[in-house]
């Protein structure tokens, strides 16, 4: 599953539940947990050795192979250097938001890890707890190659975990997309039968993937649900069926009456009160 995690500190009380999810998923893979915390000026304080070893310390009664780095430059880049030195294949982080913003902020560090990470990355809310036990992952899909790439990866965590899938396609009404045309142009005409035929060509899909999925040994079940506020739909989703951990791609189909996975990804992290696993598209 992972064989490596890269878990960034800033050195708060807050980003050491990251700590905590590293440690469970470690515990799952057999990987091995590298803490670092990234400097930008001045230098390490013993208080910030302490608060390392004793994050290291956390992994170690785990049973988790644990090590501890400290060192300075631009925290974004140099966790991605990290990343790739030490070849991990996972990083863990806690996010950051803004209130009062209509869009998500993970805080610039995470943001510019989640566009140029080659691995996936697992991001904490400021509002969500670690998940040290996987029973339910909630998986958004909608026949993208970035909803493929997730459902893969949560595919190999329910095989590894035990874990049930809970998959989600999100039909967005046609009414949504001419909303701003209709406001230019005039009234448009919107034959109903469009959201039938998304409906329907959602559920077959649904229907499909969890054919195959099921064929795998891997509980899963599926539904189509039309919402023009896809965020909410995929967050109210994942706390009604009281999923662990929700895993999407932040990059996904954006054709008509499709949900845009792409352009929610940040909203969903902003408001979910679970993790979220993000996969790149384009680093698959």
């Amino acid at each position: 599953m992972f064989s490596h995690i890269l878990v960034p500190l800033d050195g708060t009380a807050e980003s050491t539940v990251a700590v905590t999810q590293a440690c469970a998923i470690a515990g799952l893979s057999g990987a091995r947990v590298t803490l670092l915390r990234v400097y930008s000026g001045g230098t390490p304080t013993p208080e910030t050795m302490e608060y390392l070893h004793k994050a290291a310390l956390e992994c170690g009664n785990a049973s988790v192979e644990t090590d501890v780095a400290v060192l300075s430059g631009d925290p974004t880049d140099v966790i991605l250097e990290q990343l790739e030195a030490r070849g991990a294949d996972l990083v863990i982080m806690r996010t950051r938001g803004r209130a009062g913003l209509s869009r998500a902020v993970l805080g610039s560090v995470a943001e510019g890890i989640v566009k140029r990470s080659p691995s996936p990355v697992l991001l904490l809310p400021p509002q969500a707890d670690a998940a040290t036990l996987v029973r339910t992952i909630l998986v958004p899909v909608d026949g993208s190659p970035g909803g493929a790439l997730a459902l893969g990866a949560a595919r190999l965590l329910a095989l590894k975990t035990g874990a049930r899938l809970s998959l989600r396609q999100i039909v967005v009404p046609a009414s949504t997309y001419f909303v701003h045309a209709a406001a230019t142009q005039g009234a448009l005409y919107i034959d109903p039968r469009w959201d039938e035929d998304a409906v329907s060509a959602a559920r077959a899909y649904i229907d499909s993937l969890k054919e195959h999925v099921s064929a795998d040994g891997v509980q899963c079940d599926g539904e189509v649900l039309v919402e023009d506020r896809v965020a909410d739909a995929i967050v109210g989703s994942a706390t009604e069926q009281r999923a662990d951990l929700i895993v999407m791609s932040s990059v996904a189909h954006t054709g008509a009456a499709r949900a845009i996975l792409g352009s929610v990804t940040d909203a969903v992290v902003r408001t979910a009160t679970r993790p979220v696993l993000v996969l790149r598209q384009d680093a698959a």
